[in-house]
Formats: C-alpha cells, sequence, structure tokens
C-alpha cells in the first residue's frame, strides 16, 4: 500500500517546525498536529519500544526535543533495527537543529525503506538547513520521484522547499518557478497555508528573511490563528532585528501553545534587546524549563541578538 505522504514542521521550532507542521500543528517545527506515518516505517521493533516512540512523538508535537531524542534512543536500546524510532529521532534531531546527525538517522530509514517519498523530503530539509542547496534539491527531486499519488498539498511543499534551495544558489529563475508551482499545487486546498508555513520556517532557519516573512504574511492572511506562522514570523523578525514585531509575533503563537520553548525563549531574547531584563528572565526561564536545550537549538537555528539597548 502506497504510504500517506504527510504534511509537515519541526519544522518544530522549530521542531521544532516540523516539526507535519507540529500543529495542528510543529514547527510548526508548530502547531498544527504531526502526522503519523503510519504502518510503513513501523517495523524492527515492537512491545515496550513502540510505546517509547510513541512517547516520543508526543514530545516532539508539545516541543520537547530533548525528551523526544531521548525516548528514542530508550526504544533503539531495546530494537537498534526499529526503523519508525530512527524516522522519528531524525525527526527530533531536525527539530534541534542537529541537521548532520538527522541526515544519518534519515539515511538508516531510506536503506530500509527506499520507496517511502516523505524521508527524502526529511533529509531534503536537513540538507537545507545544513545550507548544502544542491543536495537538498538532489533529495527533493526524489521524493518528487518517489511519491506518485501523494497528493497536491504534500507536493507542494516538496517545490515550496526545493524554491528556497534554488535562491540560495542564487538561480531566482528556477526558485520563481517553483514557488509558483507550489501555489498552483495547494490551489482550492482550504489547508493551503500549510505550504506557507513550512516556507517561511525554513527560510527563517536559512537566513531568507524577506521570504520567510513574505510567506508567512501570506500563510496568516489565509489563517489567522495558525500559531506555527506566527513562531516562524518571530524567528525571521528576531534574526533581522525586528524585536518589537517579534515579541508580539511570539506573544500570538504563545496565546495558543504557553510552553513553546522556541517562542518564550526568542521572546525572551527580543526583550533583552529593547532593555526589559526582567521581561526577558522570566520568558528565558519558562523556556528553558520546557526544553533544557533550547539555548542551543536557538543557536543552532542561526539565532544571534544585539547587546541589549534601552527600551524605546
Amino acid at each position: 500500500m502506497q504510504p500517506d505522504f504527510r504534511n509537515h514542521d519541526v519544522r518544530t521550532h522549530g521542531a521544532a517546525r516540523r516539526l507535519a507542521p507540529l500543529v495542528a500543528f510543529c514547527i510548526g517545527f508548530c502547531a498544527t498536529a504531526q502526522a503519523d506515518p503510519g504502518d510503513a516505517l513501523d517495523t524492527g521493533g515492537g512491545g515496550i519500544a513502540r510505546r517509547f516512540d510513541a512517547d516520543a512523538r508526543t514530545a516532539l508535537e508539545q516541543g520537547h526535543v530533548t525528551a523526544a531524542i531521548n525516548d528514542c534512543d530508550r526504544a533503539l536500546k531495546l530494537y537498534p533495527n526499529y526503523i519508525r524510532a530512527h524516522f522519528d529521532r531524525g525527526r527530533a534531531l531536525l527539530a534541534g537543529g542537529q541537521n548532520d546527525a538527522a541526515i544519518l538517522e534519515f539515511s538508516t530509514v531510506i536503506a530500509a525503506h527506499p520507496e517511502y517519498p516523505m524521508v527524502y523530503d526529511y533529509r531534503g530539509e536537513a540538507y537545507l538547513r545544513a545550507h548544502k542547496p544542491m543536495q537538498a534539491i538532489q533529495e527533493f527531486n526524489r521524493a518528487m520521484t518517489a511519491a506518485t499519488g501523494i497528493g497536491s498539498r504534500r507536493a507542494a511543499d516538496v517545490f515550496a522547499e526545493r524554491s528556497l534551495a534554488f535562491e540560495m544558489l542564487g538561480q531566482g529563475g528556477p526558485a520563481l518557478q517553483d514557488f509558483q508551482a507550489a501555489v498552483a499545487d495547494v490551489s482550492g486546498d482550504l489547508r493551503d497555508y500549510v505550504m506557507f508555513d513550512d516556507s517561511c520556517y525554513n527560510a527563517a532557519v536559512v537566513g531568507l528573511l524577506e521570504a520567510a516573512i513574505t510567506s508567512c504574511d501570506e500563510s496568516i492572511s489565509r489563517h489567522s490563528r495558525n500559531m506555527d506562522a506566527y513562531a516562524s514570523r518571530g524567528l525571521a523578525e528576531l534574526k533581522s532585528g525586528l524585536f518589537d514585531k517579534a515579541i508580539a509575533d511570539y506573544t500570538q503563537a504563545l496565546y495558543y501553545r504557553t510552553e513553546l520553548a522556541t517562542a518564550l525563549y526568542g521572546r525572551g531574547l527580543a526583550k533583552r534587546a529593547r532593555g526589559d531584563s526582567a521581561g526577558a528572565a522570566t520568558d528565558i526561564t519558562a523556556a528553558e524549563a520546557s526544553e533544557p536545550d533550547i539555548a542551543n537549538i536557538m543557536t543552532r537555528l542561526g539565532v544571534r541578538v544585539a547587546t541589549p539597548s534601552p527600551a524605546r
């Protein structure tokens, strides 16, 4: 049976995003619920290992990257060849910005299930976030080749991601062509904002900040309560030095997901940059309580914040 090719992701915030989207749906990787890969990858494990892996997926949906990785490690300690646990561990590593380690996990999955298109897309995303656009394009091409019958929404995500890879290479023509193909593929879909979410988050991670904000704006115009888009736009604004806007968007995201560590930490950094030391400390402490590795995750996502300045 042809496996379903889900909509993402941590993207979480990321996991983040992709964390699917992880919302739902993560970010996000995020804010739409992460789709379950189902039986296609559920091989090589059993018993309590399956429970550990299910716990990992739940943790990932909630943005708890470290907990998700630890749960996958428990599963794999019992069953080293449990492919679904390798897949979920790869997603968690990707959400945490550990791109090279994620690539290794996805490669393990591909060796066992080369027919599964979704894992090529994830490996492509890992290459993209690692600033290796040529390898990313190769993976997205493989995803398209393997992905017969995946549906227009999933295909649109792959087109949008490949568009970013071409943009990173300075190939504006192919980038525009792919983005237009992505938009065409989701035409008429009530959930078409998901494609813009993914594009926004991935663009924010790799530093295509204007493109990120444009995609987030489009997503929010289609679904004003989409937490993932607010969190992604907050990341792009934080990296752009638009601290007041970042605070506003992270606050909107946190209205829906009160413990989303990337949003809490990002808002804390923005507050610190605006001179609000007390507010920054509160947010950062809450973020660290939700996700112990959040400081390293944000660094791996490319966040750089100016030294504090007096609030205006």
